[in-house]
């Protein structure tokens, strides 16, 4: 199932933790408390960042635990499980979770390959 956490964040905040969190939700991964992850920013809603991961019922207190030290680091006052809610209410088909979540991971991949110098940040649009 795809578990939801909106982050209340103005959009260049927005963008900081999204960027600060990559290696952590990465990790997340490599450790198998997910078995995928998406991001989404600006919309609906301009003013949060919503973060998705795809894992099982028994798994989710670790990523609560998790995140809230993680999103903490930039809104002192965050609860993870007051904002958890399944993405979607469950409803949308499964290519839509797994478009987002490519999308996502092309955009971790970017900034991967900016930080070794590959790329330029430049070629990144102000989405990223």
């Amino acid at each position: 199932m795809w578990y939801e956490y909106p982050i209340p964040a103005d959009i260049e905040n927005q963008r900081k933790i999204i960027r600060q969190l990559r290696k952590w939700i990465q990790s997340l991964e490599s450790r198998g408390l997910v078995q995928g992850f998406a991001f989404n920013h600006y919309y609906p809603n301009p003013s949060f960042l919503n973060i998705r991961f795809d894992c099982t019922n028994d798994k989710l207190e670790s990523i609560r635990k998790e995140l809230e030290r993680e999103v903490r680091k930039f809104v002192p006052d965050y609860d993870a499980g007051k904002s958890e809610r399944l993405w979607d209410a469950g409803k949308s088909p499964e290519y839509v979770y797994k478009a987002y979540e490519f999308g996502s991971r092309c955009a971790f991949l970017f900034w991967e390959l900016a930080e070794k110098g590959r790329f330029p940040e430049e070629f990144a649009s102000s989405y990223l």
